[in-house]
């Protein structure tokens, strides 16, 4: 059993990273990757600090922990708050720990206000948000923001408020701060609430892992997120709308503040000690190159292109004296999370968490028989009482600070939050249920996700957002009727944008009309040139006419705009496969599968270019992983049970031909 130090930094990118790295500008995550082992982790979807960092602590999907998006409604339905503790399903990381009498410290983690009654120390994400109020006033901490109250006069004492950020804190980022006139051009103030935020939440935490006892912590920085909203724009390729002027001023903030967050990893390894195991993750990554969106003339990204902002790859980095040194993870996803802490802290993990153990992490990959469902084990765990009622008013600031980062829609007449309950209530629901809905489809899970969608769609017929993702499901659900109706009602709304093209043309693709299909992607691609997606449809086009040296173009095109797209790289395979090439093939699908483990598909046709070269061991064990993520899967069932048989391995073939014996 090992201690383990959780780090989150939302946001975190390799792309940003790795050329500090080579520029040897970051000295403490350096060491993290020399001495231990990196990869990609696959984020989930929708897209948001607040569910993805649940799952990360849970080990666990939102419809699953139940946290659903940044606010909900209170128990009494007449006001909203902060995503809560109070409304997570099921136990975290820290509940865990508890249960086996291992002390944790969190600091503020998303989700955990009011603080939970855990065997160690709690800070709530509420505990340390903070805004303006009046020059020089330091706002009273949040009621039930700290547990035990033993730490809250510390705590608060720790606060660090915006106007104690002075302009001399800011010259390392924004050098010429002194000559920006803040009344027209308030951007660094937004930097102040960020390092405001994050230097509270690292004295919290430092403090607390030197004078606390502790076998688990986990620290959550939000700034690089929060500040890539304002910041990335100005990053260096200058965008095109961006002012020379602004360029100038802010090209360098983004890079500033990975060294500054580096400085402070540093501080926790310190604090840590060699014998510590140090986890570094984000929940997704962030574009910071010809991929980023554009943005309104103001500097805000509208509501609809927050979330695009988002790379669907984050980063993790762990070292310690079980982690095996320089070396890669692959397929990582945030849900491995979870399970690979358990393991480090020797515990045992639980059969219903959809994650696994990053074993290839491990010097020695020796771990306890996972339990049936940690959720069942007795004992305290330090969660609330299901009638738990948590303080609403620290609502206000956070969901206009969300509103500014444009996550959530303008409050009606741009009013207070207080003022209008119903309208925050209702609009609350609302982009859960949507978030719900996504959730579904990034399961795979489309039909589920139409039943709530459509009972939206009927609340508001005309809302784009609904609309095309109704579309969408229905497109995955082959519901070619559905499509076409929701197509026309956009057509009548004068709604037209790359995602309805694309719509378009996959309509016209399950037709079997090439014509009119190519047609709408050319369309796609004269609105959208940078987009993958639309050299992706295009090969997927190609393979359906069997022209099989254009689709292999065009996935490759989309490659060079997305080198991280599993789906792109599997049909590659397919084509390769196909045209019989078959080491290329294999290429294409072990980096499929290593982008994106669970595939089973990818995996079925990694085992299947395996077999065409002679490569039968390989073979079997990709095909081993095909069925036991699908378990349905007629072809990967006959090729493993034909495998077997000409192997001599006859217990293993009849296994398979008779599921009552495989189960």
């Amino acid at each position: 059993m090992g201690k383990v130090l959780l780090i989150g930094w939302d946001g975190a990118d390799w792309e940003m990273i790795n050329p500090l790295l080579d520029g040897g500008e970051l000295p403490h995550l350096s060491k993290v990757v020399q001495s231990g082992v990196i990869g990609n982790l696959a984020t989930l979807s929708p897209c948001l600090s607040p569910i993805l960092w649940t799952s990360i602590a849970t080990g666990r999907t939102a419809d699953q922990h139940g946290i659903l998006g940044f606010i909900e409604p209170t128990e009494d339905g007449l006001g909203v708050r902060p995503a809560s503790s109070v409304s997570r399903r099921c136990k975290a990381l820290w509940n865990i720990a508890s249960q086996r009498d291992l002390k944790s410290v969190v600091v503020g983690w998303y989700a955990t206000q009011p603080a939970e009654p855990i065997n160690g120390v709690c800070v709530s994400d509420v505990a340390v948000q903070l805004d303006w109020g009046s020059v020089g006033q330091r706002l009273p901490m949040a009621e039930e923001g700290v547990w035990p109250s033993r730490v809250s006069e510390m705590a608060d004492w720790l606060r660090i408020h915006p106007f104690e950020i002075e302009t001399s804190d800011l010259l390392g980022l924004i050098p010429s701060v002194a000559e920006i006139d803040l009344k027209l051009d308030p951007k660094p103030l937004r930097l102040a609430e960020v390092l405001a935020r994050d230097y509270t939440v690292h004295a919290v935490a430092t403090a607390l892992l030197e004078t606390e006892p502790w076998d688990f912590a986990a620290v959550y920085y939000p700034g690089l997120d929060t500040a890539g909203h304002f910041f990335m724009p100005y990053h260096p390729p200058q965008m095109a709308h961006i002012e020379d002027r602004d360029y100038t001023l802010y090209k360098d903030v983004m890079c500033g503040l990975y060294r500054a967050y580096d400085q402070m990893l540093g501080r926790m390894m310190e604090i840590a000690g060699p014998d510590v195991h140090i986890v570094v993750v984000s929940d997704h990554g962030f574009h910071s190159g010809n991929r980023r969106p554009l943005i309104s003339s103001h500097g805000a990204t509208p509501h609809a292109e927050a979330a695009q902002w988002h790379r669907g790859w984050g980063i993790v980095a762990m070292q310690g004296p079980m982690i095996v040194a320089d070396d890669r993870v692959h397929g990582a996803t945030l849900l491995d999370i979870a399970p690979t802490i358990l393991a480090l802290l020797g515990l045992p993990g639980d059969k219903t968490m959809p994650g696994k153990i990053l074993t290839q992490a491990f010097r020695v990959p020796d771990f306890l028989e996972p339990l049936s469902d940690w959720e069942s084990e007795p004992g305290a765990c330090g969660m609330h009482a299901e009638d738990k009622r948590s303080d609403t008013l620290a609502a206000a600031s956070a969901i206009l600070q969300l509103q500014n980062l444009g996550y959530l829609s303008a409050l009606p007449n741009g009013s207070h939050p207080e003022e209008t309950s119903p309208a925050l209530v209702r609009q609350a629901i609302r982009e859960s249920q949507i978030n719900l809905a996504s959730v579904y489809v990034h399961q795979s899970q489309p039909a589920k996700a139409i039943t709530i969608l459509e009972i939206l769609l009927a609340e508001t017929p005309d809302d784009e957002r609904i609309l095309i993702a109704v579309a969408k499901c229905y497109h995955q659900l082959q519901n070619q009727c559905g499509l076409q109706t929701i197509i026309q009602h956009l057509d009548q709304l004068g709604i037209l944008n790359s995602d309805i093209l694309l719509l378009k043309a996959g309509q016209y693709h399950a037709d079997r009309d090439a014509v009119r299909s190519r047609h709408y992607l050319q369309a796609a691609l004269a609105m959208a040139p940078g987009q993958p997606e639309v050299p992706l449809r295009f090969g997927e086009l190609f393979v359906a006419q069997q022209d099989w040296e254009n689709a292999e173009t065009a996935f490759r095109e989309s490659l060079k705009l997305d080198a991280m797209s599993a789906r792109c790289q599997h049909h590659l395979a397919i084509v390769c496969l196909t045209r019989e090439d078959y080491p290329s093939a294999i290429e294409s699908a072990r980096t499929a599968v290593g982008l994106k483990f669970f595939f089973p598909t990818a995996h079925y046709h990694l085992g299947l270019a395996y077999h065409r070269i002679g490569q039968n061991p390989n073979a079997i064990k990709s095909l081993k992983v095909a069925l036991k993520q699908q378990p349905e899967f007629p072809a990967a069932r006959e090729l493993l049970i034909a495998l077997y048989q000409k192997a001599g391995q006859w217990m293993a073939a009849m296994q398979l031909q008779t599921p009552t014996l495989e189960a």
